[in-house]
Order: structure tokens, then C-alpha cells, then sequence
């Protein structure tokens, strides 16, 4: 009986281990924003355009992998793309007029889609889960602006920041909580991601979940221009664990 016992502890321990030592985490989440903020452009294509960036309805999607593992000292890995564009969002009435004709761009876009890198370790494995790392973002996009000249400004840009999430756990039920942060800045450019979320636990792995998030960026001096961008709104999402 004693043989039995500890044969089944060991078995126990070990499947609990199992996911310890490897665990692959996937997701994806659609968001529903409102942008806000200032684009300021002055060279000779722009001469002095000034908008003030406000729309009430852009969409987002962002999509993740994560692998955890046991191996100590090593940090887990995180890899997120978000796509994020904002279309035609310049006040018609406030700067297509006679006075200020090359201010008038009505079908300016901005893509500020970006790659985050991130590096953690996981402090905390309970009911109460920490996790802190560093992130690397990456932009990628441009400023579209609306002149009928080469007068687009593209950018890529390597923004280093600090990243952390905390996540707890409802006692007998299959809800969770969690804040996840990413804060940085570089020469030229500023980031904050904030989003909290509540997660509900589905069989199978899944895990469905619904937050708000919020991000700003700003990029200075790019060709002339002056981006402080903002976007806040609700995300629904589909994660999964294997």
C-alpha cells in the first residue's frame, strides 16, 4: 500500500511538473478604440500642419506567443504583434479652408503597428501570479499625410521598456484578474500599454477574456513631425495553453 501511495506522489509530482517545465501560451484579442492626441508637422512638404488626432471608432487586433519553462536563470519569452491604424481622422472644418489650403490633408492615416520582445521571469506561481521583464518594441509604420507629394514619414524604431503583469486568482471558480504593463522610452519616443482584463477559464486549455487597454505614444522630430498619440477602449480575446 506504502509502494502504491508513493508511486502515485511521484506521478502526481511529476505531471504537476510537466507544465512547470514547458508551457506554450497562444492568443488573440480584437479591440474597440478611441484616439486621441496632436500630429504636428513643419518642412517643406507639411508647411506647418497641425491636427488634432480625435476619432471615435478605430479597430485593433494584437496576437501573441508565450513560452514558459522551468530552466533556471533562463527568462521565459513573449512575442506580440498589434496592429494598430487610425484613417482620415483630420477636422475638415477647422483646416480644409481658404486660409490655410496646405494644412487641409482630410485623408492623413497613421499605422502604428509594433512588435513587442519581451523577457520575464516568473516571480510568483499561486493564486497570485508575478511575472517582470523587459520588453523591446518595435514601430514600424508611417504617417500618410494626404498632399500629393512623396510626403510620407516612415519610421522604425527600437523603444526598450520595462514589462510586468500580475494576475490573480478567484478562489473556486475559473475567473481571474490581471494588469499587464509595458512602460519605455528612447530618444525620440515614449511608450505606455496598460490593460486589465478579466479572464474566464473554458476546458480544453481555452481561456476567454474582455478588458480595457490603453496606450500612448509619442515620436518626436521624424522628418518634421511631432506624434503624441493616444488609444483607449474595450478588447475581447481568445487565449490558449498547451
Amino acid at each position: 500500500m506504502k509502494k502504491i501511495l508513493l508511486i502515485t506522489f511521484l506521478l502526481i509530482n511529476h505531471l504537476s511538473c510537466a507544465d512547470t517545465l514547458l508551457g506554450i501560451y497562444a492568443g488573440a484579442q480584437a479591440g474597440f478604440y478611441k484616439s486621441s492626441g496632436d500630429l504636428k508637422a513643419n518642412n517643406s512638404n507639411y508647411n506647418q500642419a497641425f491636427s488634432k488626432i480625435d476619432k471615435n471608432s478605430i479597430n485593433s487586433s494584437s496576437f501573441f506567443i508565450a513560452l514558459e519553462h522551468g530552466i533556471p536563470l533562463l527568462p521565459n519569452i513573449k512575442l506580440r504583434r498589434t496592429n494598430l491604424q487610425v484613417d482620415n481622422f483630420v477636422n475638415l472644418e477647422l483646416f480644409c479652408t481658404l486660409d490655410f489650403p496646405n494644412r487641409c490633408f482630410p485623408e492623413t492615416s497613421l499605422d502604428l503597428s509594433h512588435t513587442d520582445l519581451t523577457l520575464y521571469y516568473e516571480l510568483l506561481d499561486n493564486w497570485v501570479n508575478l511575472d517582470l521583464g523587459i520588453s523591446a518594441l518595435y514601430f514600424d509604420g508611417n504617417i500618410d499625410f494626404d498632399t500629393g507629394l512623396n510626403a510620407d514619414v516612415n519610421y522604425a524604431k527600437l523603444v526598450p521598456a520595462v514589462y510586468g503583469k500580475a494576475l490573480f486568482e478567484m478562489p473556486i471558480t475559473d475567473l481571474s484578474t490581471s494588469l499587464t504593463v509595458n512602460i519605455g522610452s528612447a530618444s525620440n519616443a515614449s511608450v505606455s500599454d496598460i490593460e486589465l482584463a478579466i479572464q474566464y477559464k473554458l476546458s480544453l486549455g481555452f481561456t476567454i477574456e474582455a478588458g480595457f487597454r490603453k496606450q500612448n505614444i509619442k515620436l518626436t522630430q521624424f522628418n518634421g513631425t511631432d506624434l503624441d498619440f493616444n488609444a483607449s477602449g474595450v478588447f475581447a480575446g481568445l487565449n490558449f495553453h498547451f
